[in-house]
């Protein structure tokens, strides 16, 4: 009886770290091709300092100074204070030089869907040092707004 019990937990340990073992392998070899996370979050640049190098959320394409992403903001805001937003692209996706995917559900898009998302503002009330941000929410496929 007490044997039994022992070879139970000792596959179960087994199992366990066999799992872990696979997972450090996959992200091992992710890093040694190079793979890189399709990310819209913009990344800290190694240049000079404070500079920031911004990304469309549905191309990732690198925007270069002065270019923007396009948007449509609603006026209402839901229970949260946040306003729906409509993010259209930028001048690299809307012209159709690179292909459009979703960030959520990472589906094909055409030249008229849009990627839905939340505007919050910032809070000066809340104590913390909020600051305006976007929450990417889906596609006008993956979410049922």
């Amino acid at each position: 009886m007490y044997f039994s019990s022992l070879i139970a937990a000792a596959a179960g340990i087994l199992l366990i770290l066999l799992i872990c073992g696979v997972g450090i392998v996959r992200r091992w070899r992710k890093e040694k091709e190079g793979y890189v996370r399709n990310t819209a979050a913009p990344q800290v640049n190694t240049g000079p300092a404070n500079t920031v190098i911004k990304r469309c959320p549905i191309c990732s394409s690198q925007l270069a100074p002065g270019e923007q992403v396009k948007t449509v903001m609603f006026d209402e805001k839901n229970e949260h204070g946040a306003r729906v937003v409509h993010v259209k692209g930028c001048v690299h996706c809307l012209e159709g030089l690179v292909p459009r995917y979703c960030p959520v559900c990472s589906e094909l898009l055409s030249q008229h869907e849009v990627v839905i998302a939340r505007f919050y503002e910032k809070n000066a009330f809340s104590g913390r040092n909020d600051k305006a941000h976007i929450h990417v929410v889906g596609c006008s496929k993956c979410v049922h707004t």
